[in-house]
């Protein structure tokens, strides 16, 4: 019966092996198709990049990684549409992926859908409190929301603030503005400005300043920021 049992496994064995090989060589090649896409999107061609996600994703369709990056790519193009329906899928796959409600989030922020985009940021904050990206555009948006059913200019500043803790870049400093701005405290969104423009030039990004001092002139004239984009 022992003799039985081993002639009966071995074959299964032999099976499973094969089966398992077969595996490890289709994640490879699934693998060197999604490296493949993220070096032509470093080289600006999205094209090439989204062609070889497809293709990673025909190997592997429950990888939620190339979901995202292959929406990322879509973005770019400014398909935002097909960008949502890919971070759809990867938040079907992974319900606990950071940068699938991220991306989402400021893809539905960008088409308008402000209480969903809202909805995503705070779901990032729940998975990641110290994501400072996160927190900065969930304060942009409730500081400088044309709606103004959205608009919550102390919790901005409370989410502001922790970014700016976390990360003191320009672009925090200027969402800390907007949301002293927002709450009317316009003599600390001018000196709030004015340190992200000074950190503009130390970082040599003066690509950008045009937008910094729009917001400033807006400022010294007890006017909050409208994100109209």
């Amino acid at each position: 019966m022992k003799k039985l049992t081993i002639l009966c496994i071995l074959p299964l064995l032999i099976i499973f092996n094969a089966c398992n090989g077969n595996k490890s060589s289709m994640q490879e090649e699934s693998a060197a198709y999604y490296n493949s896409a993220i070096s032509w999107y470093d080289k600006g061609n999205i094209y090439n990049a989204i062609a070889d996600y497809n293709r990673a994703i025909k190997i592997t369709p429950n990888d939620a990684s190339a979901y995202v990056n292959r929406g990322a790519a879509w973005a770019k193009q400014g398909k935002i549409k097909l960008a949502i329906a890919d971070y759809d899928r990867a938040i079907k796959i992974d319900r606990d992926f950071e940068e699938a409600f991220f991306n989402r989030g400021l893809a539905l922020q960008k088409t308008k859908k402000y209480q969903n985009s809202i909805s995503d940021y705070k779901k990032v904050l729940q998975i990641n409190p110290q994501n400072a990206k996160a927190l900065n555009n969930l304060a942009w948006l409730l500081a400088t929301c044309p709606n103004k059913k959205y608009c919550n200019g102390i919790q901005a500043i409370q989410l502001a603030k922790k970014a700016v803790e976390l990360d003191l870049t320009p672009n925090n400093l200027g969402t800390l503005a907007a949301a002293y701005a927002a709450t009317g405290k316009f003599n600390n969104a001018v000196n709030m400005q004015k340190k992200a423009i000074d950190l503009l030039y130390k970082k040599n990004r003066i690509d950008k300043i045009d937008q910094y001092i729009n917001c400033l002139n807006s400022y010294k004239k007890n006017k909050p920021w409208i994100d109209n984009n």
